[in-house]
């Protein structure tokens, strides 16, 4: 079986029947410069719609029993890398899928969109977005899935590496559970969870990163070291601004190994010799000329 349009192909070479239900085994393939247009056809939306989604995929299928699996997935989407296995069924009217799948790339604002719909995640880039939560939660199927990407990303923005989760999207909302990723030189785990109850949004999550470098943390600011943070946290409101108002919890930080470029802890007889060269003429003037330079070209650090 082969079928093709403008920019699109699918077949499918195996066996396939039907004695009251289908039952269909063999292997299928996907192509298409844009799919978006042929889910729209379907009646399908999906978290992201409007830039385009390029696919190239095969895989095995099996169906049998009202079950369908495709194994051994591979090829790439919108641009990554994606590879795997699934399973589909109707559950409660909504297809539900479970497996695992690996990705090159994985957007977090597109997951968080499902449940909080696209306008909620639209800020002036200043403040925290202040439109209202979308009225429930907006998804082609409901999820039980172990993901792992190489490479994490928050609205675009580069966060984590070899990130693994897994990811669980209902009616209700949805819930990352068992995450662990690479961030800031250090490791990053925790659960978190949001629930769209007709428009009013509840959060919660409990996150950990441990051994993060300082450097990076603070931007490079000119400290180093070590750093494990904690947080637990709470809150709910209609809009993301509402929730981060109303956040509350409890979070520990702990540094090991810190060092403070810029601030030499043995500069003070070198500060004294170079103040008795002006005698009584000292002031803040004549000190602001050496003492900076003689501050910070050292380095002030902790043992452990």
């Amino acid at each position: 079986f082969a079928f093709s349009g403008e920019g699109f192909s699918a077949s499918f070479e195996g066996d396939a029947g039907f004695d009251g239900a289908w039952s269909v085994d063999g292997e299928a393939s996907v192509v298409a410069d844009d799919l978006e247009p042929w889910l729209a056809i379907a009646g399908v939306t999906m978290p992201g719609m409007g830039f385009g989604l390029p696919v190239e995929l095969k895989s095995q299928l099996d169906i049998d029993d009202g079950l369908l699996v495709l194994s051994g997935i591979a090829g790439e989407a919108a641009g990554s890398s994606l590879s795997g296995d699934l399973n589909a069924e109707i559950r409660d009217g909504l297809p539900h899928l479970s497996g695992s799948l690996d990705l090159g790339e994985l957007d977090l604002a597109a997951i968080a969109e499902i449940a909080t719909g696209a306008q909620a995640l639209n800020g002036d880039g200043i403040g925290w977005p202040s439109a209202a939560f979308s009225q429930r939660v907006a998804t082609p199927a409901t999820t039980d899935l172990e993901l792992a990407a190489d490479t994490l990303y928050l609205g675009g923005v580069e966060q984590a590496h070899d990130a693994q989760m897994n990811l669980r999207v209902g009616r209700d909302g949805l819930s990352i559970s068992n995450a662990r990723a690479r961030m800031h030189g250090g490791t990053l785990s925790g659960i978190v969870d949001f629930t769209n109850d007709n428009g009013t949004g509840l959060f919660s999550s409990q996150i950990r990163i441990a051994g993060a470098d300082l450097e990076s943390l603070l931007n490079d600011a000119g400290v180093a070291g070590k750093a494990e943070l904690t947080a637990t946290l709470t809150g709910s409101g209609r809009s993301i601004d509402g929730i981060v108002s109303a956040l509350a919890g409890s979070g520990t930080a702990s540094v090991r190994s810190v060092t403070i470029e810029g601030i030499d802890p043995g500069a003070f007889p070198a500060l004294l010799e170079r103040a008795d060269t002006f005698g009584p003429d000292i002031d803040a003037t004549a000190t602001a000329g050496f003492a900076p330079d003689l501050i910070r070209r050292g380095t002030v650090g902790s043992a452990g």
